[in-house]
């Protein structure tokens, strides 16, 4: 279960940044600037690969590294599972699901309790969050507009 929670907690944080990158970067983009032009959420890695050909290699080498991290933190090394090793030992034991120790401003809760009612509402705002972005992407896919001009006239 936990490595189901694991994954879930995983795909939440990253849903979570992409709806806030879709539509963010609908007017701005902070890292290749649009200069004025205004684009689709779905076309912005089209503009990107145009704006900085490198990127992506750039993106798979920093994607790689943090997953290389994360697994380290939590994940259990194939070579101590033993022959056949179950489905189910393939995380720490003390290992919490997403808990990969970086909480650089200090935001975590002490009390259990707490922590478990912060774990709740992220995986409650990931699950929308995901739900949000196969939205978007439906919208855009449909009609062609920007979802902040479809919805607010922005």
């Amino acid at each position: 279960m936990k490595l189901y929670r694991e994954a879930e907690v995983t795909h939440g944080r990253v849903a979570m940044l992409a709806t806030l990158g879709f539509l963010v970067g609908e007017n701005f983009h902070p890292l290749f600037g649009l200069d004025g032009k205004e684009i689709l959420g779905i076309e912005s890695l089209t503009e990107v690969r145009q704006v900085f050909p490198a990127f992506f290699e750039l993106l798979v080498i920093l994607i790689g590294a943090t997953e290389l991290s994360r697994a380290q933190a939590g994940w259990v090394p194939p070579r101590n599972r033993g022959v056949g090793g179950t489905a189910g030992d393939t995380l720490n034991v003390d290992y919490y699901p997403g808990d990969i120790g970086f909480d650089p401003l200090g935001l975590k809760p002490t009390d259990a309790e707490e922590f478990a009612t912060l774990q709740t509402k992220e995986l409650q705002n990931g699950r929308l969050a995901m739900l949000a972005v196969a939205g978007f992407v439906a919208q855009e896919l449909v009609d062609h507009k920007p979802i902040l001009l479809n919805d607010f006239g922005i």
